[in-house]
């Protein structure tokens, strides 16, 4: 244990899944160490729920631009979707603060943090996922309307980003 804190380094994450992090992160470069962990996930946690709800709210740009329209077919499916978008982004923003006690900073060494991060950046590139989802599912919208495919394709990366939420209480406690 103490040569795994050694070779993590003192205030060092594991590089390359931190890299990755951060690229998909804004300014979660500056809270990398062991002894800002806390800080570093709440960072990660507000990203993402942001950028959800940026997703959440274009979806219920088409779905008002559907209803006056008065093409009314797909929006009962469109509101559960958003619902669900918000649900998840509620997890996100009203989750615990920083990992769970279990890790006593004093005791995480590189494989630990590994594994979280590992686990954090799977999270963060689903959402990425569902943010290609929405992209499509807007562009299809304003090229020929709703089509089907597209709304299946948006529940997948939907369903896919909140299995992989819903998973994080336990990627916590290790």
């Amino acid at each position: 244990m103490e040569k795994e804190k050694k070779e993590l380094g003192e205030g060092e994450f594991p590089a390359r899944t931190w890299e990755r992090l951060i690229r998909l992160i804004p300014g979660l470069a500056g809270y990398q160490g062991r002894e800002r962990i806390r800080e570093a996930d709440k960072i990660f946690r507000v990203a993402l729920a942001d950028r959800l709800a940026r997703l959440q709210e274009r979806v219920e740009e088409i779905k008002r631009a559907l209803a006056e329209r008065k093409d009314l077919h797909f929006l009962s499916q469109l509101d559960l979707l958003t619902r669900k978008m918000a649900q998840s982004r509620d997890t996100l923003s009203f989750s615990s603060y920083g990992y769970s006690g279990a890790f006593d900073l004093a005791h995480i060494g590189g494989p630990e943090l590994e594994r979280m991060y590992r686990f954090d950046l799977s999270l963060a590139e689903e959402l990425e996922g569902l943010g290609r989802a929405v992209e499509a599912f807007s562009s299809g919208y304003s090229q020929e309307g709703v089509r089907p495919e597209s709304i299946q394709n948006l529940e997948k990366a939907l369903k896919d980003f909140m299995d992989t939420l819903a998973k994080r209480p336990e990627a916590q406690k290790g």
